[in-house]
């Protein structure tokens, strides 16, 4: 009797530190997942030391830089900067050059962080730009480190996705075929300058 109640009392010691132990790792990852968000939410609309691609390179310079740290091109339009937070993991994005008036260089329109795969970042990119060049609307996205030279973006869909063909008689579903064969991750950006490589990039049209 007494070897099974000790038994049921280790067990029960067991079960209670495994439940602690995957409410502690829970609560981490949501604190981590939330605070990229609170990170970005509690960044200053512009970053007045970064206006230019000069200013850029000075700063990434003169501190430690990550795969994901540099100038990098968007592959249909405009120029930004990666830059690490003096004070935890997190990277700040700058807008440097755009096509949009409204948005002014030494706009902040993002943050990352490094996630448990190596050359793998998770960051939160404002979609959006007022015409007073407020930035709003950030939407989460995966950040590959494709080369040395490229990054891949990929967007992270949430939510409840409907089907409309299933409302079809399943003998009319052949008739209809979708035509969209685009790869996901072809939106992404060129490295234009990085301290580690000194490499200059430059996009040419083909």
């Amino acid at each position: 009797m007494a070897i099974t109640l000790n038994y049921n009392l280790a067990c029960n010691r067991l079960l209670r530190a495994a439940m602690i132990a995957c409410a502690i790792m829970l609560t981490g990852l949501t604190a981590r997942a939330e605070s990229l968000a609170d990170f970005l939410a509690n960044q200053p609309l512009r970053n007045q030391a970064i206006v230019s691609v000069n200013d850029a390179k000075a700063v990434l310079d003169s501190m430690p830089q990550s795969q994901l740290c540099g100038i990098w091109q968007f592959t249909r339009e405009g120029t930004f900067a990666i830059v690490p937070d003096s004070y935890s993991d997190r990277m700040v994005i700058i807008a440097l050059d755009s096509p949009w008036r409204n948005l002014m260089p030494g706009t902040i329109i993002g943050a990352a962080l490094p996630t448990g795969k190596k050359g793998i970042y998770e960051a939160l990119l404002y979609r959006t730009i007022s015409a007073d060049g407020i930035p709003s609307a950030p939407k989460k996205i995966i950040v590959t480190v494709a080369s040395s030279t490229h990054l891949n973006f990929l967007e992270v869909k949430n939510g409840i996705k409907i089907n409309p063909w299933r409302l079809i008689p399943y003998m009319f579903r052949g008739l209809i075929t979708s035509n969209d064969n685009r790869p996901a991750d072809l939106n992404g950006a060129l490295l234009l300058y990085h301290p580690a490589q000194q490499h200059r990039h430059k996009p040419r049209l083909l």
